[in-house]
């Protein structure tokens, strides 16, 4: 009947339905718009009532500021000044908030449009370098080209162009010139001008050989990285200090690889890694009491002492499943046993000296330290953040229950560790390199693959492009070149990884080598 019927059917799902459901689903989706826009809006009054606030609420609630008069009349008589650094990585909201503050009149609320009402010449200053707009998932680098371009327009403001850099030497610049001249699509390219009193400098590439066959890629140069630095001293790289040198990558995973081969080669010289949200992906001390805490509050959450038996006390997985099949595991059962009692015991003790008491009683910290993931300075300052959020847990009156979804959201702040160690060596992302700078740059993993995707425009949440993402991977991998002050050495990994790329991925040496040609 399919088959018979087939040019019917194709008619009714077609033409048919499209003339005369036309207005149908033009109703569904209206209608579809306004319910999610009323729960939208209902979600954004429930996290204001509970002062769970967003970062996108805090820019939004700027701008109503901006429609109050008490506040309109105090910006007209007396209009601010706004001073805009790193103006490209800046969304059209957050614009539109600071156009709106260095207005000289408001006309009874900010305009809906920036265009309709820009500041008086001198009152909004903007400094903004294309070539380093990284954050395609919130900037709007199109927007930011247009704005520039009416602000000069309309008088509004002065162009001003800088070219010279104060940090690459010669080498490095030249290197930066020549390549990435060819590469940017989306922007007109500024010749990099190097500082009148620049150094030489130099660009290495060092070629990597597959060292061992029964490795995989990735452990296989990872190790080429750690194995630069055996047996070497800072002064081999010409530094004064190991932080000096920094290793950066454009995931942060690629970094831990490298890390861990630092510790398995026991390389004398340790990483420091720089990183946001470290505690919520790694071991920590927080993370792990927060583990037993959830046990304590919960003695039936069976799976979470499985993990707990796992992650913090290395039962292996025969022992977890022998005490659930049928209870014959006597390590597990002592260490069930010592849960109990505390258990019991939580009641007794102020909150503060009770979570203290679970660190002490499973020795979360010396557990950790054995792990050789930390050095002894980040431990004392894990250990030493975890005893201030106890107290503070306590100060605010909170049951055990309550510390443990205290524990678990602090989990998920970003925690920065911006305190150098000058003993060790710098590992950053590229996004986290930015405005900064090292005598000697490393850049690993060249011919790794790594995927396009997985951003998302956090404006109207639609999913980015797939050439504004390979754009934007391009102007990641120009800052990450242009951190070098004396020499840049670039990690050759082709014999490693054999240019195994799959559809949707891009690597580093395409991009610099390749030109985009291939994608």
């Amino acid at each position: 009947l399919i088959s018979l019927y087939k040019d019917e059917l194709l008619y009714f799902k077609g033409s048919f339905c499209d003339e005369n459901f036309f207005r149908l689903n033009e109703w569904k989706d209206k209608t579809a718009n306004i319910i999610v826009s009323r729960i939208a809006d209902k979600y954004i009054k429930f996290r204001i009532k509970n002062g769970k606030l967003r970062y996108d609420d805090l820019i939004n609630l700027s701008i109503d500021l901006l429609h109050i008069p008490e506040v309109i009349r105090e910006i007209e008589a007396s209009p601010y000044i706004v001073l805009l650094d790193e103006a490209q990585d800046t969304d059209k909201q957050q614009f539109r908030f600071l156009i709106g503050v260095a207005q000289h009149i408001l006309h009874d609320g900010i305009a809906t449009d920036i265009g309709e009402n820009f500041p008086e010449m001198g009152h909004f200053s903007m400094v903004g370098d294309q070539q380093q707009s990284i954050y395609c998932g919130r900037a709007d680098l199109k927007f930011y080209k247009s704005l520039h371009t009416d602000l000069i327009k309309n008088n509004n403001a002065r162009e001003l162009t800088f070219s010279v850099t104060m940090r690459c030497p010669v080498e490095v610049t030249e290197f930066v010139n020549n390549n990435f001249s060819k590469i940017f699509k989306d922007i007109k390219f500024v010749q990099l001008i190097p500082k009148p009193s620049a150094i030489t400098g130099k660009v290495d590439i060092i070629e990597m050989k597959r060292s061992n066959e029964e490795i995989d890629a990735v452990r296989d140069s990872s190790l080429h990285i750690a194995n630069m630095f055996h047996d070497k001293t800072c002064r081999d790289f010409d530094v004064q200090r190991w932080s000096d040198i920094a290793i950066l990558a454009p995931r942060r995973d690629w970094l831990l690889d490298i890390n861990e081969c630092f510790l398995s080669e026991n390389i004398a010289v340790k990483p420091q890694l720089h990183f946001e949200n470290l505690e919520s992906n790694k071991a920590s001390v927080l993370q792990w009491v927060t583990a037993c805490l959830r046990y304590i509050n919960n003695p039936f959450n069976r799976f979470e002492f499985a993990g707990v038996l796992r992650e913090v006390f290395g039962v292996t997985s025969k022992e977890i499943f022998k005490y659930f099949h049928n209870g014959e595991s006597e390590i597990c059962k002592s260490i069930d046993e010592a849960f109990c009692e505390l258990r019991q015991r939580r009641f007794n003790v102020s909150l503060a000296k009770f979570l203290l008491m679970i660190e002490k009683e499973f020795k979360i910290t010396r557990k950790i330290s054995a792990l050789g993931i930390y050095n002894d300075k980040e431990l004392i300052a894990q250990k030493e953040r975890f005893i201030e959020l106890c107290y503070v847990a306590e100060s605010m009156n909170m049951t055990p229950l309550q510390a443990e979804n205290f524990f678990f959201e602090q989990l998920k702040l970003p925690i920065e560790n911006d305190d150098i160690d000058e003993n060790c060596i710098q590992f950053l992302t590229f996004h986290k390199s930015k405005g900064l700078e090292w005598n000697v740059v490393i850049l690993p993993f060249l011919y790794r693959p790594r995927k396009l995707g997985g951003y998302l425009n956090s404006g109207n949440i639609t999913k980015i492009s797939d050439d504004d993402i390979y754009n934007n991977e391009c102007r990641l991998l120009y800052v990450a070149c242009t951190r070098a002050k004396e020499k840049l050495i670039l990690c050759d990994d082709s014999h490693i990884f054999d240019d195994k790329k799959r559809a949707g991925m891009i690597t580093s040496a395409q991009i610099l080598f390749e030109h985009a040609n291939s994608v």
